[in-house]
């Protein structure tokens, strides 16, 4: 069982968001508060994943971060998914916690929502590629032909996924081999579309090849 905390200024919003991840047996939703003082301390084990809408006040994470923390953010051993429509806001909660791994838009279904927490329990950073674009550094690896624009590196995981993409292998076939969910493979699948710049399998693959990540 996955534990979530939910964050929202208002309780409309915490139940909305409670009731998106009712579908899922797997979710369970043990606190909800309208800060993180309500989430963290006391004799209760933190959640597997918080997901956190920060409403008007994009700066409260970074306050009750310290408030609650010290600053340091050394007692986060929670994944945090940022509900946000603002790339800046996402990128602000995200400087302040190391443990951000993710964000969604507002209006994400259910079925996504659910996902996206799935593959956070996992250790996976997922999300809105609108969302996602800016956080991620680009990195020139010396195999990048000259004339390519800077490209951002992929995870292990994701060059993983690459290189059994370059095999043929489907989404369930890839899960199986590396004993992760359907879900999973589709986010890193999307992930590895979004810093590649490529729009399905076979350009994803070419452009490996041409960039230098993948060896056939």
């Amino acid at each position: 069982m996955i534990r979530v905390a939910i964050v929202a200024p208002t309780a409309a919003v915490r139940a909305g968001l409670a009731a998106l991840l009712q579908g899922d047996a797997s979710l369970l939703v043990a606190r909800q508060a309208a800060g993180l003082a309500g989430i963290f301390g006391g004799a209760e084990p933190p959640p597997d994943v918080l997901i956190y809408y920060p409403g008007e006040d994009p700066g409260g994470f970074s306050q009750e971060r310290e408030a609650v923390l010290g600053g340091d953010g050394t007692a986060y051993p929670t994944a945090i998914l940022v509900i946000t429509d603002d790339p800046q806001t996402y990128a602000a909660i995200r400087a302040s916690a190391s443990t951000v791994t993710g964000a969604l838009l507002p209006d994400a279904a259910a079925e996504e929502l659910q996902a996206a927490v799935r593959a956070l329990a996992e250790g996976l950073a997922v999300g809105s590629p609108y969302l996602l674009e800016k956080s991620f550094e680009p990195a020139l690896p010396t195999a990048n032909p000259a004339g390519l624009e800077d490209y951002a590196a992929l995870t292990p995981r994701e060059l993983e996924i690459l290189q059994l993409l370059s095999r043929g292998l489907a989404n369930k076939q890839i899960a199986d081999a590396l004993k992760i969910s359907p879900h999973t493979v589709k986010f890193h699948i999307g992930s590895i579309y979004q810093k590649m710049g490529a729009t399905n399998r076979a350009e994803a693959v070419r452009l490996g090849i041409v960039q230098g990540r993948l060896t056939l």
